[in-house]
This record gives structure tokens, C-alpha cells and sequence, in this order.
């Protein structure tokens, strides 16, 4: 007699996914109405969830199986509605059980610093944050307008990531990313074990990838490409 055998694959729709998410697992405790355990299998992914459920693309929607019937699953929608349910319960992200004696600096408090400065915590390292800006958040706060973002909703989501214990410091350098990441990298090699990483990049996905490196490796040092601050009067206006 022949078993039907259940064979765990990866979905299309975690598979397009930027951000690395298992949609398939907080879909089905969101559908269970499980909100919170849906936000925290969403959150080892992607710490900025009504954030991105605000403003993603959505690749996976346009990966999704369900098209081929009907139409896909609105991913996006259900992952801004739990990102909310966080912020209106007040749901906390669980702090590391014991210290590593680690201090990272990341440099860029855009969505991939903000992700990584996040994954590195829950590791349990210390880390700070420096940023060009006058404000964390990079591109979401500069590169998208209110109506569409709004601030309240991402200094909410930063400051969770923060009461983590994750310092950071605005308004570091005038002079854009590279003279923080070049002022950094000299004073970083005595007071940090990870020397600097700029993180100031438009993808959470990338400070989920930089941090698994930085977990793995005692000693990493990147300077990337990303948003730099021009001036702070150019930025006011967008806060």
C-alpha cells in the first residue's frame, strides 16, 4: 500500500520574499487567530513589520499559488494588520537570556542597520547604531512621505527595536555614510570586537544576511553602498 508522504518544501511565496519571511508559518497562525504567535514567527525575520506591510512590493504576492485559481493571498495587507495588532497591544520582542560580552557597531540606521542592529541583540551582543541623519530610519523616513509611512508608526518600531538595548546615535557625521564609516572604523578596533558595517541600505533583507556573518565571524568589516546625509535642512521638511 502507497502513504501519501507530506514533503516540506520551500513556497513560492517565501521564496520571493526580500526579507527571508516564513509566510506560510504566520499565515497559519494568523488564519488560526493567533495574532501574536503569527508577529513572532513573523519577527525572526523582520523586525519592522507595519512598517513593510505599509510600503513592501510585495514579490510574494506575485510568487503566490493561489493566483493560479483565483487570486493571491493579500500577504502585504495581513502583515501591516498583525504589525499593528503589535503596536496596539504593546507586544515586546524578547530580550537575549545572557549577554556574549560582544560590542557591535553598525553604521546606518536605515531598515538593514535597524534589522541587524535588531538580529545582532537577540544574540545577545551589545550594539550601537551610528547615523549621518538627524533621525533613524533612513530611506522610510526620508525617501517616503508621511501619508504613506506614517511617522508614528516607525519611531514605534524603531523604539522597540531599541528597548532591546540597542543605542543609537543621530546625527553622527555631516558629512554622509562614508565619513561615519571612515571616523568609525578607526575608533572601532578598541572599543568594538566587529569593527563597523554600513547598513544603510533600502532592504531589511541585507541586515538579516550581514548579521548571520557577523554571528559567525568574531571579526567583519563592510563599508556599502546606501543613502548618505546631505544636509540636515534638506531632510526637515520629510521627517
Amino acid at each position: 500500500t502507497v502513504r501519501p508522504v507530506y514533503v516540506d518544501r520551500l513556497p513560492p511565496c517565501n521564496d520571493a520574499c526580500p526579507s527571508g519571511e516564513n509566510i506560510q508559518g504566520w499565515l497559519f497562525h494568523a488564519e488560526s487567530g493567533d495574532y501574536e504567535r503569527a508577529w513572532r514567527l513573523l519577527t525572526e525575520a523582520n523586525p519592522l513589520p507595519a512598517c513593510m506591510g505599509r510600503v513592501c512590493y510585495h514579490p510574494c504576492e506575485t510568487a503566490c499559488n493561489r493566483a493560479q485559481l483565483d487570486e493571491c493571498v493579500g500577504v502585504n495587507a495581513i502583515e501591516r494588520f498583525i504589525g499593528d495588532e503589535a503596536l496596539k497591544h504593546g507586544w515586546k520582542f524578547r530580550s537575549a537570556t545572557k549577554s556574549t560580552g560582544m560590542r557591535v557597531l553598525v553604521v546606518g540606521a536605515g531598515p538593514s542597520g535597524l534589522s541587524a542592529a535588531y538580529q545582532l541583540a537577540r544574540v545577545g551582543h551589545t550594539v550601537t547604531i551610528r547615523e549621518a541623519g538627524p533621525l533613524a530610519g533612513g530611506m522610510m523616513r526620508f525617501g517616503i512621505p508621511k501619508y504613506r509611512l506614517p511617522r508614528a508608526v516607525l519611531d514605534a518600531e524603531i523604539a522597540r527595536i531599541a528597548a532591546l538595548g540597542v543605542s543609537i546615535v543621530a546625527g553622527s557625521s555631516n558629512q554622509g555614510e562614508s565619513g561615519v564609516a571612515a571616523r568609525a572604523s578607526k575608533r572601532c578596533c578598541q572599543k568594538y570586537q566587529v569593527e563597523s558595517m554600513s547598513c544603510a541600505t533600502s532592504s531589511p533583507s541585507l541586515g538579516v544576511k550581514v548579521a548571520s556573518a557577523i554571528c559567525r565571524y568574531s571579526a567583519w568589516y563592510a563599508i556599502g553602498a546606501g543613502w548618505s546625509a546631505r544636509s540636515t535642512p534638506s531632510h526637515a521638511s520629510r521627517i
